[in-house]
C-alpha cells in the first residue's frame, strides 16, 4: 500500500521524467531489478537502451563537467547511490539525490572533493519511450486499485453492518462505536504493513520514515528477541488477530452492539500493559525506535482512553458463558484466519525472492554463453535464405524456423518485433520448414509471404505482413490473398523454399518454432524475450 523506491530505481524514474520520456515507474523497477548487474551502471544503461535512451558511460576529469549538458548521472562517492547532475556553473552544482523532488545545491568545490567522475550521458530521441505506455500504466493502476477498493467495499459493509445494529444507542455510545472501530481499521492496516515489513528484506518507505527519527530503525526492533511471543507468533501477528477480532465482534457477535463493545473496549484495556512494555523494551533494551510498533501503541492508547473515559459502560455487560465462547470464537477465528494464510505468504515471498535470483542467475551473460555452447550447433544458411529482419551488419543473429500453420509460432510473432525493437545489434532470420511441394497445406501460404517479402524493402513492411498472415481467422490462405494480390509475373519466381526446405532437412528440425542464437540452438529454459537482457 505504501509503496517507495530503491535510490537506483528512483534516481532512473526522476531522471526520465526530467528527460520528459515516458516509462512507466513499475517497468523501470523490473527491468533495473532484473537485470544480471543490479545495481550496478550496466544495469541502469541497458534499461535506457531498452527505452532507445542513447548513452554513454564516460570518466571525465573535474576540469571537464562543465562541458557536460545536464541533466547526467552520477556518483559523489564510491560506494554511494547514483544522483542526478541538475547543473553546473563556475560557483554551484545542483543535484538531484536520496529521492528528494527538489534539488540539493552545494559548493562545486566541495562537490568535485568527492566527485568520482563517473558519469552516466544521455541523450533522447523521437522514439525513446516505452511501447504501450498508457495500456500499461492502465494495467498497474488496476492492479494497485483492486485491492484497495476490495479493502474499501469489505471495510464499508462491516461499517454498514455495526451501523444497522446502533438503531437504539444514545449519541454519546454512538460516537464510542465509531471511534473504537476506527481504531480497530486503522490497526489493522498499520499492522498489515508491519507483518508485510517483517516478511521483506527491504520497505523502502517503512525504511525512510524510521530513519527520519532520532534512533529510528524498525528493522532492529521487529528482529530483536523480544519481536515474538514465546518465539512463535510475531508481536504485529498478534496485533493484527487483535485488531480484527474486534472488528468481527463488532460485526458478528450478538444482536445488541452494547455487548459486543464493552467486550472489545474491555479487551483493549487489558492490551495497555503491553504498550508500556513495548516502550520500554525499544527506550532501554534496543534503543532505537520502530515508527509502525509506536502507530499500534498509539491506537491502543486511544482506544485505552476511549474505554477508560466510557468505564460506566462495563457495568451494563450481560455476561454469559455462551456470550463470552462467541468473543473468543470471533478472536481466535481472526488468528487461525492469518495462521491458514500465513504459509502461502511465506511460500510467495521465498518464491518471489528465489524468482529473482534464478533470473539473475539465468540473464546472466557468461551462464548463458556456457549454456548455449552445449547446445546443437548448426552451419548457418546463406544470406538470401529465408527472411531477414533488422541490422544487416549486427552481431547477434537469432533464426527462428517455423510453419505458417503453426500456432506457437504466430504467438511468438509479436516477441520477435518487439525483441528486435529494442536491440540495434540483432538481426533475425525467418526461415519455413514447408516442403517444396505445391500439394502441400504450406506450400501456397508460404511462397505468397516470401514473394511479398522479396517486394518488401523495410522491416515495418514485413512485419506488417507476418502480423496480417497470423491474425487472419483460421489462417485462411484465401483471405490473405485477397488482401495481398501477386501479379501475374511473380507466380513463377524462385523465393527459396527449395532452399528453406533442404536447409531443414539438414539441420534436422523437429519441431517448431526452433530457435538457433549465434550459431547454436537456444536452450530450452531461455525464451526469445528473455534475450534483450543477455546481449
Amino acid at each position: 500500500m505504501f509503496k517507495m523506491y530503491s535510490p537506483e530505481v528512483d534516481v532512473v524514474i526522476r531522471l526520465l521524467r526530467l528527460l520528459k520520456i515516458k516509462v512507466n515507474s513499475k517497468t523501470i523497477e523490473d527491468s533495473l531489478e532484473n537485470h544480471p548487474e543490479w545495481p550496478s551502471l550496466l544495469s541502469i544503461s541497458d534499461s535506457l537502451n531498452m527505452w532507445k535512451v542513447k548513452n554513454a558511460a564516460v570518466h571525465i576529469s573535474r576540469e571537464e563537467i562543465g562541458s557536460i549538458s545536464p541533466p547526467f548521472l552520477t556518483y559523489v562517492n564510491d560506494k554511494g547511490h547514483p544522483v542526478i547532475v541538475a547543473s553546473v556553473n563556475d560557483k554551484k552544482v545542483e543535484f538531484y539525490a536520496n529521492g528528494k523532488n527538489r534539488t540539493e545545491s552545494i559548493e562545486k568545490n566541495n562537490f568535485l572533493s568527492v566527485w568520482t567522475g563517473v558519469c552516466l550521458l544521455v541523450e533522447t530521441t523521437v522514439s525513446s519511450g516505452e511501447e504501450g505506455y498508457k495500456q500499461i500504466k492502465l494495467r498497474n493502476l488496476v492492479q494497485v486499485l483492486l485491492p484497495i477498493i476490495f479493502l474499501v467495499v469489505l471495510f464499508t459493509a462491516s461499517f454498514y453492518s455495526i451501523n444497522q445494529k446502533m438503531a437504539n444507542l444514545d449519541l454519546l455510545l454512538s460516537n464510542v462505536v465509531y471511534l473504537q472501530y476506527f481504531v480497530l481499521v486503522i490497526g489493522v492496516v498499520i499492522s498489515s504493513e508491519l507483518m508485510k515489513y517483517e516478511f521483506r528484506t527491504h520497505n523502502y518507505f517503512w525504511d525512510k520514515v524510521c530513519s527520519a527519527f532520532g534512533n529510528g530503525n524498525c528493522k532492529s526492533v521487529i528482529t530483536s528477541k523480544a519481536s515474538k511471543l514465546f518465539g512463535i507468533l510475531n508481536w504485529s501477528e498478534i496485533g493484527w488477530t487483535y485488531f480484527l477480532g474486534g472488528i468481527v465482534t463488532l460485526v458478528f457477535v450478538g444482536n445488541s452492539i452494547k455487548n459486543a463493545l464493552i467486550a472489545v473496549l474491555f479487551i483493549n484495556v487489558l492490551a495497555l500493559p503491553y504498550v508500556i512494555f513495548s516502550i520500554c523494551y525499544q527506550a532501554f533494551i534496543v534503543k532505537k525506535w520502530c515508527v509502525l510498533c509506536l502507530l499500534i501503541q498509539s491506537l491502543l492508547v486511544i482506544g485505552g482512553i476511549n474505554a477508560l473515559i466510557n468505564y460506566q459502560s462495563f457495568f451494563l455487560f450481560n455476561f454469559s458463558s455462551l456470550f463470552f465462547v462467541k468473543i473468543l470464537g470471533a478472536y481466535l477465528s481472526s488468528l487461525l484466519l492469518w495462521l491458514s494464510l500465513k504459509p502461502f505468504v511465506i511460500h510467495l515471498n521465498e518464491a518471489n525472492s528465489i524468482k529473482l535470483e534464478l533470473r539473475r542467475f539465468k540473464y546472466n551473460p557468461d551462464i548463458f554463453q556456457s549454456l548455449l555452447i552445449k547446445q546443437k550447433q548448426i552451419e548457418e544458411p546463406g544470406e538470401d535464405v529465408g527472411i531477414l529482419l533488422g541490422n544487416k551488419n549486427a552481431t547477434n543473429t537469432l533464426i527462428k524456423v517455423c510453419n505458417p500453420y503453426c500456432q506457437p509460432c504466430s504467438q511468438s510473432h509479436p516477441k520477435i518485433e518487439k525483441l528486435l525493437s529494442k536491440n540495434i545489434d540483432l538481426k533475425i532470420r525467418i526461415i519455413y520448414t514447408t516442403p517444396n511441394r505445391k500439394e502441400n497445406p504450406a506450400f501456397l501460404p508460404t511462397f505468397h509471404i516470401m514473394v511479398l517479402m522479396s517486394q518488401c524493402k523495410t522491416d515495418r513492411g514485413k512485419f506488417k505482413i507476418l502480423k496480417d498472415w497470423y491474425q487472419i481467422s483460421d489462417l485462411s490462405y484465401d483471405r490473405f490473398a485477397q488482401k495481398y494480390p501477386l501479379k501475374e509475373e511473380l507466380l513463377n519466381v524462385d523465393v527459396g523454399v527449395d532452399i528453406m526446405d533442404e536447409w531443414c532437412i539438414n539441420t534436422q528440425i523437429q519441431y517448431t518454432p526452433t530457435y538457433f542464437f549465434n550459431g547454436y540452438q537456444l536452450p530450452f529454459i531461455y525464451d526469445i524475450d528473455n534475450l534483450h537482457y543477455i546481449m
